[in-house]
């Protein structure tokens, strides 16, 4: 990995920005639907604040990036110089991992149906049923799903926040903490154990292989995979 040039600080300073800037988008969003007046669908809604919240993920990285220290995005592990090796590392490399992540998902489900318990639907899931069929909404909640939101949080988990923690805590340490807050920010105690065994095995890759390529295409492939499982099962049961 190069070595990164922000600091712990910054961790802090862009969190804090990104958070004020997602809640100005959320109340502009929501004012421009209500002043439409009821024309604009809610979920479009939902979709277009996480796609501009997205968008200033990166817009806040790179400009720091280039700004405060001059660097560009090879800082950030970004780079195609073997393009090549990196998606063949992140090819392999989950499919070395997915049989752990299933297991730990099973294992979760199962012991969700001994103890009775239902757990919530991931908020893109409720959007794909609901809006079966707007095909535009659909299609925007795939291209989300499955490209944009992974290479933002590759971005900023791997890229950005990984270097600084392992310069402070070391490797493992660094792992350890940057995968516990990607699984929190996901919003479901149900899935943290196998989200937070996703988060280590890309900063391991990242750490191994030193290219935010290969964990791109890693977590593009798990998610693509897993929304294309989802719309194979609910067709499945449409037919039925």
């Amino acid at each position: 990995i190069s070595d990164s040039p922000f600091s712990l600080v910054d961790i802090f300073r862009i969190s804090v920005l990104l958070l004020s800037i997602s809640m100005v988008i959320g109340i502009a969003v929501n004012l421009t639907a209500f002043m439409l007046n009821g024309f604009v669908n809610e979920n479009f809604i939902i979709l277009l604040h996480t796609a501009l919240t997205d968008i200033m993920v990166v817009f806040c990285i790179m400009y720091f990036l280039k700004t405060e220290y001059r660097a560009d995005v090879t800082a950030l592990g970004l780079y195609a110089k073997e393009l090549g090796n990196d998606i063949r590392w992140g090819l392999t490399g989950y499919a070395a991992v997915l049989p752990v992540f299933l297991m730990l998902l099973t294992a979760l489900m199962t012991l969700a149906y001994r103890l009775g318990y239902e757990p919530p639907p991931h908020p893109l899931v409720e959007i794909l049923v609901e809006e079966k069929n707007h095909p535009l909404i659909i299609a925007f909640s795939t291209i989300l799903a499955c490209i944009v939101g992974p290479i933002v949080e590759e971005i900023f988990f791997r890229g950005f926040c990984y270097p600084i923690l392992k310069k402070r805590w070391g490797a493992w340490m660094a792992m350890a903490v940057s995968s516990a807050v990607f699984a929190a920010v996901h919003n479901s105690g149900f899935a943290f154990v196998p989200v937070f065994f996703l988060g280590m095995v890309l900063a391991y890759v990242y750490d191994r292989r030193g290219s935010l390529v290969s964990c791109c295409v890693l977590h593009v492939t798990h998610n693509t995979l897993f929304l294309g499982y989802f719309f194979l099962m609910k067709n499945l049961f449409l037919a039925d």
